[in-house]
């Protein structure tokens, strides 16, 4: 007999974060949420193509996109990386992370 997995719908609520918020400039925070999978897989077509406004957009949303675009225009050239690598490892997604709850559950 087949061994049963847990069904979608628990996997889909393991899965779940909660939004981490990125303080801006001034006042400004940006609330980043967790990405579908749409959005994760537009950020992996990004990724692989070396596209970081497709990455930031995947990522962020269009408008917080833009905006993180237009500050890292004058920053470091790091600070982008650095900035995405925290929100992946925020949301269980950094490549360092990607089988780590399916390790913990079994």
């Amino acid at each position: 007999m087949a061994k049963r997995l847990k069904g979608w719908d628990v996997y889909v609520r393991d899965c779940q974060r909660d939004p981490v918020e990125l303080p801006l400039p001034g006042d400004e925070v940006i609330t980043v949420t967790m990405p579908t999978g749409g959005r994760t897989r537009a950020f992996n077509r990004a990724m692989r193509a070396g596209d970081e406004t497709a990455l930031v957009t995947a990522l962020f949303g269009e408008k917080d996109g833009r905006r993180i675009l237009d500050l890292y225009e004058d920053a470091p050239g790091n600070v982008l990386t650095e900035v995405v690598n925290d929100v992946l490892r925020e949301f269980g997604m950094a490549q360092d992370q990607v089988g780590d709850s399916a390790a913990s559950s079994s």
